[in-house]
């Protein structure tokens, strides 16, 4: 039982980092694991349960906060603007497209050509 009281105090704190609060839960889930495996009567077993899945869920919101502010942070600090090579490209690639569709029309237009001056020399 003391062990799981010292998890109690160290989850609290607001400053830890995602990877101690990670380990911390690494901690409480071994703990968990222990106290169901353990020779200890049913109540004692169920209240240490509940305390260890708890302070897991604790740990896991304290995760997620962190996680969704750093990326606030992150979004805040620098916005996104498009990589000038990427967008460069892409235009080359739409011109590219583009003279390749026109050369497609030229093609079909001279095959329609073709064949009408063909068909008025055969009738002809």
């Amino acid at each position: 039982m003391s062990s799981t009281t010292s998890y109690i105090s160290t989850s609290s704190s607001s400053s830890n980092s995602t990877s101690e609060l990670e380990k911390q839960k690494t901690k409480l889930e071994a703990e968990l694991e222990k106290v169901q495996s353990s020779k200890d009567d049913e109540k004692t077993k169920e209240t240490k349960t509940k305390q260890l899945e708890q302070q897991i869920k604790q740990i896991e919101a304290q995760i997620s906060q962190q996680s969704s502010q750093s990326s606030d942070t992150a979004a805040t600090k620098r916005p996104l603007r498009p990589n000038r090579r990427l967008m460069a490209c892409k235009q080359l690639l739409r011109k590219k497209l583009q003279t390749q569709q026109r050369l497609a029309m030229v093609d079909l237009i001279f095959a329609y050509r073709a064949k009408q001056v063909n068909e008025a020399c055969s009738s002809g």
